[in-house]
């Protein structure tokens, strides 16, 4: 069976906004949604990313 859960994909690269935006996403979201889903953010760097959101950046 697929899994349907909802995944929420966000892009966080250069200096344009801090980190706390993705978290204040991640929040908005749970606020909002009654079930499990997944935040995940594309960044270019290693952020301070509330910890039940996935980060992702390129090992440089």
């Amino acid at each position: 069976m697929a899994d349907l859960t909802p995944v929420f994909l966000c892009f966080k690269w250069g200096k344009g906004y801090p980190c706390k935006y993705t978290n204040i996403l991640y929040r908005a979201l749970s606020d909002i949604m009654t079930g499990p889903f997944r935040l995940i953010c594309l960044t270019n760097g290693r952020f301070a990313v509330y910890s039940k959101s996935s980060a992702s950046w390129e090992n440089a």
